[in-house]
């Protein structure tokens, strides 16, 4: 974990993978979906809250691949859930049944008699 973590610096500049976590403090709620919605979208957003209107506030105002609020990156182990990203965080789920509709290619046949 990264704590206090500013906008302007360089690991917010470019999509995270592997076992970062950049802890930003914001003033209020508000201002922490202004944040969100002023970038790309992202691959996950981790929230850590209690408050029920927070939650609801954060997944009806914001779009991200996944949302999760508790324990980080917990949603890769439940295998029922799709994990996938939106945007530039690309496109697609997979896990579980996710896996085989995302990679798997349905063609479609259309077969009209000419006369």
């Amino acid at each position: 974990m990264l704590a206090d973590v500013r906008p302007d610096e360089p690991v917010m500049q470019e999509e995270i993978f592997g076992p970062v976590l950049p802890i930003l403090t914001v003033a209020d709620l508000d201002e922490a979906i202004a944040f969100i919605n002023d970038r790309d979208k992202p691959l996950a957003l981790y929230a850590f809250t209690e408050s029920d209107t927070t939650k609801r506030r954060l997944a009806a105002e914001t779009s991200s691949g996944g949302l999760n609020f508790g324990l980080p990156m917990h949603h890769l182990a439940v295998p029922t859930l799709p994990f996938g990203g939106v945007g530039e965080s690309g496109m697609g789920n997979y896990h579980g049944r996710y896996s085989i509709e995302t990679f798997s290619h349905r063609k479609a046949v259309l077969d009209v008699p000419l006369s």
